[in-house]
């Protein structure tokens, strides 16, 4: 299409437009396509851009391969790609712009090739490219003068690899070159041979030093005269005694020419010739033989099976280890092997320390994602969902782009927006994962991002997650540290499954490290087992090591870089220190603002060197250094001063660039002792961290900006303190965010340090920390002059005395009160809520008496949303009191509740009022209705990122509970995952207990291991419980019973000290919740048939226990089908105990219909193995067979815990001997 634009060298007028680029002038034509100088109009840079010749497949195939060999080189002398795309229809590849003209004209102008000073530099230059080519793996195919340029400082620069192959290439009889520059084994069709590429730069010496051609222009000519004509031609002698130089610059290009491979010079006579090394490579390169993979073969086998067992759900792989030992080398060589098959798509990401850009882990993926979906099309997504993406992801605005009729998410919640965000991107990569393999690989993953985390995590979890590879590195031992790993992987140490495997990558063997360095040091073999010690089997140390040479490879990898430094420029080393102190991936024209511009040959020979490495396209060109050892060697090299004067110019590079990055702006100006002026810049990140509800970002923003104020400004500290509580508990890091209310209430006076000292004891309460929640609000109570309760008695009696008016009345809307409430009263009111919802859980006693005392205040002062919430909590405090006519009202206030929320669209509101009434059908033994009621609250709760707070706890442990009364051991097993995330550093310690407590349950199911369930249950209780017992001590007490009498006949010692906990909560309250009160009696009945069943003085005191525990379940309402069979279990199990089983058979098949009413599949079970004991077999195996299908482990262990065990009848005693019997 634009071929034949303009003749050779001439301008073209006016320039062409192909996307960005602007034609300009014709340079020539290659072996793909036509290159003319261009002005890329993104960066105002001027390039060389080269055009496909047309459009069939082996032209396109032929400009790939110019793209990506090139990309696999850095060299002085090897021209540098920029991109490789399609514009207008074309597909071009960019490139260095080199001005200069073709080596044979070179060399022959002015003093001519006959003078050393102008052949032996240039010959050096294009032997050292040609040895990094080779070294590489590559033959170039092509070298001719056109392909070899020199510009006007002598620097000599190779072009055009489109015909560049590896001699392990397929060989399909097309000759691919130039003939006049071809070897005879090349015209022949022979496999390419580095061979080759000397053979034409001898035809090139010699065409420079005569004028002619060696064996003339003719095709035929050449043909014949290469493959038939014996030796060949040779240039005329010349005397060592006349022109030493010249004499062996002729003996070299008739050695270049030989006909014969094996007769044929190459880089060691070069480089003999021109009397310098110039095929050793920089100290810190690492080429083909260093970069190819040794001694992981088992690595790799490991992550090829992970992947092949990628069926319906996500399978995840962890790859650890030290820095340098090859991680990154592993996973590389992983993508190439997946990449082998058309039908696997595989999306990279990698973090750097440094950044500190919302979402930053996921930005390549996401980028990646897009390309993919421009390829197949993007699947149709709810608006909602498509929205939310745009706006955490903007990349996403061209695959997903906005319909104009829907409404902006701006206004939503952030964690709603979060939730639809991470739900679009799991339907993307479901859809994607349905046509094509899919693998997801993420390195670096120590300094990824929480937000991040929270993202993937929502994908890999959902109930439609998509099956691929999740592929995770990073650095060992630093896992804890890492936001990304302690939010994604937090049950790590505590959860095994089946679809997670973990590779922890070793040093290499001492063989294994011998092969490395003897194929980087064969020329000083000698060391090998030098460098092998002081390499430690770390692969990038080794190859640093095996490249360095004497006294400097003995003083290790800082005397390497420090010698590597020495070898560049004033302007070249100031590049890399720049790139070294940023610390992470910075765009090059931030780098070079801050050293005053540099050279694109500067950049080609320290990315040569490997120090550095470049990327991105052109307009965003980005630099780092090679690997973040040479970056901690760079800036070892620098003086403080130093270091700080850098940090200074990257902050202003950054601050006045088109596009600021606050973050990076704050870094370098506090780097630089500049804390002042850094504020505004931390201030403006962190804002925008949170705009992009990336909120565990913002609170380590906010906390850089708070070590930039002054200690004086105490409004100014005391709005930060603020925001990055306000941060963390929308992170989910409740406690932490309590600590800094604290902190700024000492900052505020008056009705600020109120409400904050309120929050503060909200948080810490609803966290799980009830020490620091008195010590917060007791004195607040005494300040505001309330006089709480201080006994469990006169709390009972005050919640008595103020739920009687809701059960003799009918719910009641609040009115608007004829005088608006004084400041003081709305802080009493909210001060009894916050006390109320705080204590609920942790003291259920004193949490009713404040919230009831809340709810009364907000009906009388009309403050609709509380009393929309007050009068669901009253509603689940009916509720749990089990009668039928508290189960009417509970129903009718949830009504009332609702209908005020809804009228107000109260979101908040309608998620707390959802928690009560899962809270109400748990109490009531409709289990199924209760996760229901539990999750959908939990979700509208988790949109408006209200996770950390109270009701969202209560939700997870309410579902948690109705999923272990369901059986369903699959749905605790995913809940116990999901909730342990709220166990990290500064996490909810309150939704521990219950997740301690289905780690048990679990545990004693499946693993059947009741004693290390009891035991981890009690080790965990020890280290926070309190003076107060609430709902979390009564979890553990009746999950370590469980575990008791699944154990086996407990002591008796042990029964007592069991004993002793159910009686404290039968006194703190417990039992009144009749949920509670059912399953506490029935096990208690268990304990207490134990004491029976072992005998001693208080046998009998322990029947009547148990006669009036049975009493007891009788009186309970007989709707509630779990009731029922409570009752009959324990009056079967104290028939079996007293020794009469058969009296057990009919209360247990009576039971066994109950508990299969009431669902609960596990306590059916057991009562159905306990009938096959009895006698009815079928009953026995069908319960055995049920039991197993849930998961359990032993059934006959787990039937122990509901249902006596048959009392073996003793032994006959033996026959007395006869003495006279002789026997």
């Amino acid at each position: 299409m634009f071929t034949g634009l303009s003749t050779k060298g001439a301008a073209l007028d006016p320039p062409v437009r192909v996307g960005p680029f602007e034609l300009r002038r014709r340079l020539g034509s290659g072996s793909s396509g036509v290159v003319y100088e261009a002005l890329d109009r993104r960066s105002a840079r001027r390039v060389a851009v080269k055009l496909m010749r047309d459009t069939a497949p082996a032209s396109l195939a032929a400009l790939k391969r110019d793209f990506r060999v090139r990309g696999a080189l850095a060299h002085d002398n090897i021209a540098v790609p920029y991109e490789l795309a399609e514009h207008d229809g074309a597909t071009c590849l960019s490139m260095e712009l080199v001005e200069g003209i073709d080596l044979v004209s070179w060399l022959s102008a002015s003093s001519g090739p006959r003078d050393p000073r102008r052949w032996k530099p240039i010959l050096a230059q294009l032997g050292g490219a040609l040895a990094t080519l080779h070294a590489s793996g590559f033959v170039h195919g092509d070298v001719k003068p056109d392909n070899i340029r020199v510009d006007a400082s002598g620097r000599l620069v190779v072009i055009d690899f489109g015909l560049s192959r590896s001699p392990d290439d397929a060989l399909d009889g097309t000759l691919m070159g130039t003939p006049a520059f071809m070897s005879p084994e090349a015209l022949q069709g022979a496999a390419p041979d580095p061979a080759d590429d000397w053979f034409a730069v001898g035809v090139m010496l010699f065409e420079a030093l005569t004028g002619t051609p060696p064996d003339g222009a003719d095709l035929g000519t050449i043909v014949a005269s290469r493959l038939l004509g014996g030796e060949g031609p040779t240039l005329p002698p010349v005397s060592e005694d006349d022109d030493p130089e010249l004499a062996s610059l002729h003996r070299l290009v008739g050695r270049l020419m030989a006909r014969r491979r094996a007769d044929r010079a190459g880089l060691a006579e070069v480089a003999a010739t021109v009397g310098r090394d110039i095929g050793v490579l920089p100290l810190l390169s690492a080429p083909t033989p260093g970069e190819r993979l040794i001694g992981r073969d088992a690595e790799l086998a490991v992550l090829a099976r992970a992947f092949e067992s990628v069926a319906e759900a996500p399978v995840s792989v962890r790859l650890s280890g030290p820095s340098g030992i090859g991680k990154s080398t592993l996973l590389a060589a992983f993508v190439r092997l997946l990449r082998r098959d058309s039908r696997t798509l595989v999306l990279r990401g990698r973090s750097y320390e440094r950044d500190s850009t919302p979402h930053r882990t996921l930005d390549p993926v996401i980028a990646g994602l897009v390309h993919a979906l421009r390829e197949v099309g993007a699947p149709t997504l709810p608006p909602e969902d498509a929205a939310a993406l745009r706006l955490v992801f903007p990349a996403f605005a061209e695959s997903l782009p906005a319909d104009p009729g829907a409404s902006s998410p701006g206004s939503v919640e952030p964690d709603a927006i979060l939730t639809a965000a991470a739900r679009g991107l799991t339907r993307l990569l479901t859809s994607l994962a349905a046509r094509r393999r899919l693998a997801l690989v993420l390195d670096d993953l120590q300094w990824g991002d929480s937000d991040s985390a929270r993202l993937l995590r929502e994908v890999i979890t959902a109930r439609d997650a998509p099956p691929m590879l999740l592929l995770m590195s990073y650095r060992v031992g630093e896992a804890a540290a890492s936001p990304f790993l302690s939010e994604l992987l937090p049950w790590e140490d505590r959860w095994r499954s089946e679809a997670v495997r973990e590779i922890q990558l070793a040093p290499l063997s001492a063989a294994d490290a011998r092969v490395l360095v003897g194929e980087l040091a064969a020329p000083h073999s000698g060391r090998v087992d030098a460098l092998v010690a002081q390499g430690a089997g770390s692969p990038f140390l080794l190859t640093v090591l095996a490249r360095a040479r004497g006294e400097v490879a003995e003083r290790g990898l800082q005397a390497v870089v420090e010698a590597e430094m020495a070898r560049l420029d004033a302007a070249e080393s100031a590049l890399v220190r720049a790139v070294a102190v940023a610390g992470r991936p910075t765009a090059v024209a931030i780098v070079e603002a801050a050293v005053d511009g540099a050279s694109v040959a500067a950049w080609t020979r320290i990315v040569s060197h490997k120090l550095l490495r470049t990327g991105g396209p052109p307009g965003a060109r980005w630099a780092e250094t090679y690997h973040d050892h040479i970056r901690r060697a760079v800036e070892g090299l620098l003086a403080p001063g130093e270091l700080r004067g850098i940090h200074e110019r990257l902050a202003d590079a950054w601050s006045t660039s088109r596009e600021p990055s606050a973050p990076d702006v704050a870094r370098h100006l506090i780097a630089a002792g500049r804390s002042g002026d850094a504020l505004p810049w931390a201030l403006a990140a962190a804002e925008r961290a949170r705009e992009s509800f990336a909120f565990g970002d913002a609170a380590a923003l906010y906390g850089t900006a708070l070590s930039c104020a002054s200690a004086e400004d105490s409004d100014r500290r005391r709005e930060l303190l603020i925001r990055r509580a306000e941060a963390l508990r929308h992170a989910d890091r409740g406690h932490l965010a309590a600590d800094l209310f604290v902190e700024a209430a000492e900052l505020a006076v008056g009705e600020e340090n109120t409400r904050l000292r309120r929050l503060a004891g909200e948080c810490y309460l609803a966290a799980g920390r009830r020490v620091e929640g008195n010590a917060v609000l007791l004195p607040l109570f005494a300040e505001l002059g309330l006089r709480p309760k201080r006994t469990e008695r006169e709390a009972r009696r005050a919640v008595l005395r103020m739920l009687l008016p809701y059960l003799l009345r009918a719910p009641r809307r609040p009115k608007p009160p004829r005088r608006p409430p004084t400041p003081q009263q709305n802080y009493i009111r909210s001060t009894y809520w916050s006390a109320g919802v705080g204590y609920a859980t942790l003291a259920p006693m004193f949490g009713a008496y404040f919230a009831l005392r809340a709810t009364r205040l907000a009906l009388k002062h009309g403050d609709l949303h509380l009393a929309a919430c007050g009068q669901g909590y009253v509603a689940a405090l009916l509720g749990f009191a089990g009668g039928e006519r508290t189960a009417r009202r509970a129903g009718q206030l949830l009504e009332a509740a609702y209908a005020i929320a809804r009228e107000r669209e109260d979101a908040s509101a309608i998620g707390f009022i959802g928690v009560m009434e899962g809270m109400v059908e748990f109490a009531s033994g409709r289990w199924r209705r209760g996760v229901a009621a539990h999750d959908g609250a939990r979700a509208l709760l988790h949109d408006l990122h209200r996770t950390s707070h109270w009701e969202a706890v209560v939700a997870e442990a309410g579902a948690l509970e109705c999923a272990m009364n369901l059986g369903d051991v699959a749905s605790v097993q995913r809940r116990v995952r999901a909730g342990i995330e709220h166990t990290r550093e500064g996490g909810n310690v309150l939704l521990r207990s219950p997740i301690e407590v289905g780690i048990a349950w679990t545990r004693l199911v499946l693993d059947d291991a009741p004693e290390e369930a009891a035991l981890a249950l009690t080790s965990w209780f020890e280290q926070w419980q309190g003076a107060m017992f609430g709902f979390p001590e009564w979890w553990a007490t009746r999950t370590k019973v469980m575990c008791a009498l699944a154990a086996g006949r407990p002591a008796l010692e042990q029964v007592a000290t069991l004993e002793r906990e159910l009686e404290t909560a039968r006194r703190t309250g417990q039992f009144d919740v009749q949920v509670a009160r059912v399953e506490g009696l029935l096990v208690y009945g268990q304990l207490r048939l134990a004491r029976v069943a072992a005998g001693g003085p208080d046998r009998d005191a322990a029947r009547r226990g148990v006669r009036r525990m049975l009493r007891e379940l009788r009186r309970e309402s007989k709707r509630h089908p779990h009731v029922v069979g409570a009752a009959l279990t324990l009056e079967a199990s104290a028939a079996i105990v007293e020794g009469q089983p058969e009296r057990a058979v009919a209360p247990l098949r009576a039971a066994r219909s109950a508990w299969r009413e009431a669902e609960m599949a596990l306590h059916e079970g057991a009562v159905a193995v306990r009938l096959g004991d009895l006698g009815d077999a079928a009953a026995g195996e069908e319960g055995e067979a049920r039991l197993l299908t849930l998961g359990v482990c032993s059934p006959r262990r787990w039937a122990r815990i509901f249902v006596a065990e048959l009392v073996p009848s003793p032994p006959p005693p033996p026959a007395r001997v006869s003495p006279r019997s002789g026997s």
